[in-house]
Order: C-alpha cells, then structure tokens, then sequence
C-alpha cells in the first residue's frame, strides 16, 4: 500500500515539472503517464494579431460587399420605378368624343328595328326627310328619294336617307306603294327642333351627329323646305358632301 502510494505521489510530481515545461500529458486511469505526449506551443503574439487583423478585413470586405449589393439593389428599384413613372406619363390615345346634336331613340319600319342617333356614323352624310302620308308633294318626291339611295350605295356607301313620318293612318300603304327601302323612322319628340310648320322638311347630318349648316338652307341655316326633284337634291348632296368631307 505505501509503495503505491508512493509511485502516485512519484506520477504526480513528474507530471507537474513537465507541465511547466510546456509539455502536457495525459495520465491513464492507473496513474500512469501517457507515453504519447501532446505538445501545446503558447501561440505567437504577432501572428495571432495578423489573423485577427485578417478576420477584420475579411469582414470589412463583406460590409463592403454588401453595401454594394444593396446600393446595386437601390439602383434596380430606382430604375425600375423610373420606367413605371415613365409608363404612367404615357397617355393612351382616346378615340373621337361621339358628342350628336341630337340623340333619339325610334324604330325603323322598313328594317324592323330599333335605331338611334348612332344611325349617322358610318356615313359622311345623311338626308333626313320628314314626310306624312297625306302630303302629296311628300309622296311625290319619295321616288326621288329611293333612287338618290340606290346611287348612293344604299346605305353601304358615304351617303345615307332617312325617311320621317308622323301620322300611322296609309304610311304603311305608301311606302308599299313607293317601294321604298331606305330607313323610315316614326317621328319622336326629341326631333322636335329639325322640323318647320311645312312639309317636307329636310336636313343633312354629318356622320358625328351633327347639323350640317349652309346658305343653301331655307330655314335656320339648316332647314330646307318642300319637294325637289332627283337632280336639285344630287346638287344639293354633292355641295354639302363637299363640304364636311
């Protein structure tokens, strides 16, 4: 017993003057000291100080990195809100105001439909001849009127007639009779301000809707009073065509 406690206490100094050496080693579960010492060299101050110095400039740099990829980033975003600035003062362009002189709602006899003042668009000009069944000069001149239309594309081309009538009774037996084909509406009140106390009464539309105003007019600038015969009418179509073109 007093020789092992001996060869500890023996073990034990030998370690502690080899520690102080600078050489570790690690005992065994005996007392016994490894064989295999582990040697643990106190580290250069120098060198330590230029890895740390190192380490720091390793992370300086990847402020550096960052702030460039968030100036990069800053520079996209402020692109790309240029472009949107720039998108945004683009207008896009606007169709034509469609702005009549006159907006009604009727229905076509001849076609069997309802129509409105949309019925001028498409065509540079439009005839609009107010008639009544009971007026033989109305009657007279209608005719006339079928054969303008037909010249004039019916209906397909620049030109268009529209025939207007009031009174129900024998309208339908006329235009039977004429063998009219061009568009006759029933009169409505809105079209109050295109007509005279005579019959016939006629006035031009342009295709926006609006009057077509001439000297050649009897009435208001616009208003042109009783019959005329398939040349005076061709005149008249030809000049104000001429006109609003």
């Amino acid at each position: 017993m007093k020789k092992k406690m001996c060869r500890m206490l023996l073990g034990l100094a030998t370690a502690l003057v080899l520690t102080g050496c600078g050489v570790m080693q690690v005992m065994d579960g005996d007392g016994m000291v490894n064989e295999n010492p582990v040697t643990v060299e106190e580290p250069d101050a120098a060198a330590a100080g230029t890895d740390a110095a190192a380490g720091d400039d390793a992370a300086t740099a990847g402020t550096d990195t960052a702030a460039g990829d968030d100036a990069a980033t800053a520079g996209t975003d402020a692109a790309g809100e240029k472009d949107a600035a720039g998108a945004e003062t683009e207008a896009p362009a606007e169709e034509a105001e469609w702005a009549p002189d006159l907006t009604f709602s009727t229905y076509d006899v001849i076609n069997d439909t309802d129509v409105d003042e949309t019925i001028f668009q498409g065509h540079v000009i439009t005839m609009v001849n107010f008639w009544e069944p009971w007026c033989g000069p109305c009657v007279g001149e209608m005719p006339d009127l079928e054969k303008l239309y037909e010249e004039m594309g019916s209906g397909s081309g620049d030109g268009n007639i529209i025939g207007v009538y009031g009174t129900e009774e024998d309208a339908a037996y006329v235009l039977e009779q004429v063998g009219t084909t061009y568009p006759v509406l029933r009169y409505v009140d809105e079209m109050n301000v295109l007509i005279s106390d005579y019959v016939p009464n006629t006035v031009f539309f342009d295709g926006s809707g609006h009057i077509i105003y001439s000297d050649l007019a009897d009435m208001d600038g616009f208003i042109f009073i009783g019959s005329r015969s398939h040349d005076d009418w061709k005149e008249i179509l030809d000049t104000l065509y001429e006109q609003v073109k």
